[in-house]
C-alpha cells in the first residue's frame, strides 16, 4: 500500500480500538482497521513538559509534528506514519504499528550506531530537542534499518537542553555535508514551519528554527 493511502487510512477510516500489553506489561491500545493496518493509539494526555505550566501536555500532537516535520525534512522514513485524530470527543494520535525489534531487543553490538540511518536519527532528534530517545523509543531491523517511535516528548518551548539519552558515539560531531544541505535549505523556506504552526503553535516555530539555525552555525549534533 503507498504511502498516501496508508495515511488516508489512519486520517479518514473507521476502526476498532483494542488494548494489548505492550513492553510487557504496559496496556496501551491498538487501533484495528480493515484491510489488515493497525495504529499505536496514544492520547493528547500524554506527558509533555511546560515550565510555565509545570504540567505536561499535548503528547499526541507532537507525535503528528514529528512525522509531517520529518517527511518535509526529507527523513520521513525514520517515522511511521502518524496522524491526530479525534478519538471519542478528545485528540488522538495513530501511528502505524511496526513489527520490528525494538532497541531493548537488540544488543550493542548488533546496532550500528554510525550508520547513515542512526545518524538521521541523531540530526533529527537534535532538530526537534527529543530528550526521550532511549533504546525504548526506536525499532531496529538490524543492522541499519531504523524508525522513531515515541515521539511525544519533542519540539519543546521552555528552552530545556537537549541531551539525548541513548550512547550514540556520533553525538557532538560534525554534521554530514548532507545534513548542513538539509539545515541550510529548509532554514531559507517556510515550508517546514506549518505542520508546526498548526499543531504546536508559534513557540514551537520560533524555538525550532533557533536549534536549527544554532546547528548551521556550529556544524555539530548538540
Amino acid at each position: 500500500m503507498r504511502l498516501h493511502d496508508i495515511v488516508n487510512t489512519l486520517q479518514n477510516d473507521p476502526f476498532v480500538i483494542k488494548p494489548f500489553r505492550y513492553r510487557h506489561s504496559h496496556v496501551s491500545s491498538r487501533a484495528h482497521f480493515k484491510g489488515g493496518i493497525t495504529a499505536f493509539v496514544k492520547s493528547d494526555d500524554t506527558p509533555t513538559y511546560s515550565k510555565e505550566l509545570y504540567v505536561y501536555t499535548g503528547g499526541a500532537a507532537r507525535e503528528a509534528a514529528t512525522y509531517q516535520f520529518a517527511q518535509i525534512l526529507g527523513l520521513g522514513y525514520l517515522v511511521p506514519p502518524t496522524v491526530l485524530r479525534m478519538v471519542k470527543g478528545k485528540p488522538h494520535s495513530l501511528q502505524l504499528w511496526s513489527y520490528w525489534l525494538s532497541g531493548f531487543a537488540n544488543t550493542e553490538s548488533k546496532i550500528n550506531y554510525g550508520s547513515p540511518a542512526f545518524r538521521d536519527l541523531l540530526f533529527l532528534d537534535c532538530i526537534i530537542a527529543n530528550n526521550d530517545r532511549h533504546q525504548g523509543n526506536f525499532l531496529v531491523l538490524p543492522p541499519n534499518r531504523v524508525r522513531a517511535i515515541d515521539n511525544a516528548y519533542t519540539f519543546p518551548t521552555d528552552k530545556a537542553p537537549h541531551t539525548p539519552k541513548y550512547a550514540n558515539p556520533q553525538y557532538e560531531k560534525p554534521l554530514s555535508r548532507r545534513h548542513i544541505r538539509i539545515l541550510t535549505a529548509h532554514l531559507c523556506s517556510p515550508t517546514w514551519k506549518a505542520p508546526l504552526l498548526k499543531l504546536l503553535g508559534p513557540d514551537a516555530v520560533q524555538e525550532t528554527e533557533n536549534r536549527m539555525q544554532n546547528m548551521l552555525e556550529d556544524r555539530v549534533y548538540r
